[in-house]
This record gives C-alpha cells, sequence and structure tokens, in this order.
C-alpha cells in the first residue's frame, strides 16, 4: 500500500508516483495499491489510514 499526498512538501510526490510505476511495469499491481491524497502534505489522513487498514485486510 502506498499512500502520497500531492502537496507534500517532505518527500516529493514524484517518488512514490514513480515506484508505483516500476511495480506495475514488473507486473506487482496485483500486489500493491497506490492511493493519492491531492490535497495533503506529509501526514497520512484518517481516510489513508482506513485505506491502508482495508488493504491489509483483503491481503493477509
Amino acid at each position: 500500500m502506498i499512500w502520497h499526498g500531492k502537496a507534500d512538501d517532505v518527500v516529493p510526490f514524484k517518488y512514490s508516483e514513480k515506484l508505483y510505476e516500476v511495480l506495475v511495469e514488473e507486473d506487482m499491481s496485483d500486489n500493491v495499491a497506490f492511493m493519492v491524497d491531492e490535497k495533503a502534505k506529509h501526514k497520512i489522513s484518517i481516510e489513508g489510514m482506513l485505506a491502508g487498514v482495508g488493504f491489509l485486510e483483503e491481503k493477509l
């Protein structure tokens, strides 16, 4: 599960986006989810946390 806020001022969004693209290219898209929060900065949102929990419930 990759979550990233587009307004992140600590870790540039482009790094997470590139990581996800590489994982998809390597045919790992069934094992990864990418959630983009258009307004969030570096701190994960409640929605992001809940999505992470849902992802783990589904995959584990």
